[in-house]
């Protein structure tokens, strides 16, 4: 991508369906600059319950982490400080129901995205607090 907006736009592309009533970017890049590393954390609220979804890209030459969360959708709420509406409206996070049981092969998926997470963090902080994280998940 050459810009963060145009990668937002692509978010709203690849995650909007029937279901979805808000797409939000939360955390320090929603209005933030993209460094090495960042990752954009974003939030879909829609009825259908999907596992947690990451996408490595590039935004200018800058490797950067995209994960996205889904959530049914309870109350309209404000908008965290840190946060920016891509799609829809904000709304309270409620958990669709069993959508943090896993199954071996979704467990698996699920601890190297939680791997390249924790690497990402280490990355752009240097804070070796993250290697436990880091080891924790890895399958070498």
């Amino acid at each position: 991508f050459k810009t963060k907006n145009e990668s937002f736009q692509y978010i709203k592309d690849k995650f909007l369906s029937d279901d979805v009533v808000g797409i939000a970017v939360v955390g320090s890049t929603a209005n933030g600059k993209i460094k090495n590393f960042s990752d954009i954390d974003i939030v879909v609220f829609n009825k259908k319950p999907l596992k947690p979804y990451y996408e490595l890209c590039l935004i200018r030459d800058k490797l950067v982490l995209i994960t996205v969360y889904f959530y049914d959708f309870g109350n309209k709420i404000k908008l965290p400080q840190n946060g920016k509406i891509i799609y829809g409206n904000y709304y309270s996070q409620i958990e669709h129901k069993n959508n943090l049981n896993y199954n071996k092969n979704e467990r698996i998926k699920r601890d190297n995205q939680m791997f390249i997470d924790g690497l990402f963090k280490f990355l752009r902080s240097k804070d070796r607090k993250y290697i436990e994280w880091i080891e924790k998940y890895s399958r070498f």
